[in-house]
């Protein structure tokens, strides 16, 4: 795909430019785990592999059903990778949703992480699908993330789109006047958005952001956590709404994005 760069091709790259700088900082327990470029292209060239050794194909639908972590822009990293296509997931979307998404979507596999409704959620999921466990609480899943990872070797050669409407990802509307719909995004998309951001905000390696809307919604994962990857940016998470004030003034963002109802909390 001449002239764009994917969001995993521009992982690789600063990973062979600076593969000690840091990426994705994460609360654990009140520690910070850091994961640097380097270990981040590892990790998601390990787990694209292990997608493939689950029995999956490129072009397969794979759904991400989890809270904003460090491992959910992974997973999405190394669906990509492997040339397969992300389903994005609301975690606080009902069982029902949950149901009808994997279905609609015809997802081959599913990664599930921090949820409040823990309870509920396990009987949305059919059992036949194989479901990846982010190291955090969550459900019982057939396959945890750090497993997959010890066992797989990094994938040699990583997918690159045959043009830029090859479909990324298909993000799901919440489904709050009806049944959820799917909108398909290519990667041109993608990278055409992103890229506006670091443009019109002027992002470089040097900013800090704090990922907490819903990367399952487009303005998240479009407009805060993309442009600070192709930027080179510190992407830092919060460990829970708890310790939201908390991990803000850990992470001080040199660019902060909201909606207005949270901006009127914040006043």
């Amino acid at each position: 795909m001449k002239n764009l760069l994917t969001a995993h091709q521009a992982l690789i790259r600063w990973a062979a430019n600076d593969p000690d700088r840091e990426f994705l900082l994460q609360p654990v327990d009140g520690e910070l785990r850091v994961t640097t470029f380097g270990e981040a292209e590892d990790q998601a060239r390990r787990m694209a592999a292990a997608l493939f050794g689950l029995g999956l194909n490129a072009g397969d639908k794979v759904a991400v059903l989890a809270k904003n972590s460090a491992e959910w822009v992974l997973a999405d990293l190394s669906i990509a990778m492997a040339g397969m296509v992300s389903v994005p997931i609301y975690p606080t979307a009902s069982a029902d949703t949950v149901a009808y998404i994997l279905e609609h979507s015809e997802a081959k596999a599913v990664f599930i992480g921090k949820l409040d409704e823990l309870d509920t959620i396990g009987s949305a999921i059919p059992g036949t699908l194989p479901t990846i466990a982010f190291p955090y609480p969550t459900i019982d899943c057939q396959y945890d993330w750090q497993q997959l990872i010890d066992r797989n070797e990094p994938l040699a050669t990583p997918h690159e789109p045959a043009d830029g409407e090859e479909v990324m990802t298909i993000i799901y509307t919440s489904g709050s006047t009806g049944r959820p719909k799917g909108v398909v995004v290519s990667y041109r998309a993608y990278i055409y958005a992103c890229m506006a951001v670091v443009d019109t905000a002027k992002m470089g390696a040097t900013d800090r952001v704090l990922s907490y809307l819903p990367l399952a919604h487009v303005t998240e994962r479009m407009v805060i956590v993309g442009p600070s990857m192709y930027a080179g940016g510190r992407i830092y998470f919060a460990e829970s709404l708890k310790t939201f004030a908390h991990d803000l003034k850990a992470a001080k963002p040199t660019i902060f994005g909201s909606v207005p109802r949270l901006w009127v909390k914040f006043q």
